[in-house]
């Protein structure tokens, strides 16, 4: 019971901190610009399925080298006796 308290506790301080608004210019904090802009996410790198929101999956990303599966599984096509 004292367990499950303190995970709600934390739970609630979690979403309670991420609800409230902090402003960067206030030097109280002590928080840096660079840092605070660091740890912002652009909407552009932000995953999403499909790769972007027409699911295209075209990214601009290359991936270069010499790229071999380790491994790999064949499978063998199937379609269920209840499908039409």
């Amino acid at each position: 019971m004292h367990r499950r308290s303190r995970v709600l506790g934390l739970a609630f301080l979690m979403l309670f901190s991420l609800s409230t608004p902090v402003k960067v210019d206030d030097p109280t904090l002590g928080l840096d610009k660079a840092i605070v802009r660091s740890v912002q996410v652009e909407v552009d790198s932000w995953p999403m399925a499909g790769a972007n929101p027409e699911r295209t999956s075209w990214t601009p990303e290359e991936v270069r080298g010499n790229l071999h599966p380790l491994w790999f599984k064949p499978f063998e096509p199937y379609i269920s006796q209840k499908v039409q």
